[in-house]
């Protein structure tokens, strides 16, 4: 728990032999942190866990679009991270023919 480094350049990413061996625990429950986000004992869990479901929509919004130009639901396509609007159009694979001006 100290602070061993002060800056980015520095800093040391925690590995898993930086685990201690006995590495034992205790929830307590029905408890109030006071120096926490508005009391709470965790609230990065959450959101970390949640944010996956953002690639998951762009994925799906990509094959919905994908599926209107003609491409099988089911063909595999490979998006690489971050979902840039510029990898999300490349992914979406719409023809020339298609952009169409009303």
């Amino acid at each position: 728990g100290e602070l061993l480094t002060d800056r980015s350049w520095y800093y040391k990413v925690p590995l898993t032999k930086d685990i201690p061996i006995d590495f034992r625990i205790q929830l307590r429950r029905n408890s109030y942190n006071p120096i926490g986000t508005l009391g709470a004992r965790a609230v990065a869990e959450p959101p970390t866990c949640l944010s996956i479901s953002v690639a998951f929509a762009l994925r799906e919004a990509i094959v919905s679009s994908r599926e209107n130009t003609g491409y099988p639901r089911n063909k595999w396509f490979r998006v690489d991270g971050p979902f840039t609007l510029a990898a999300n159009v490349l992914s979406a694979d719409v023809k020339l023919e298609e952009f169409l001006f009303y």
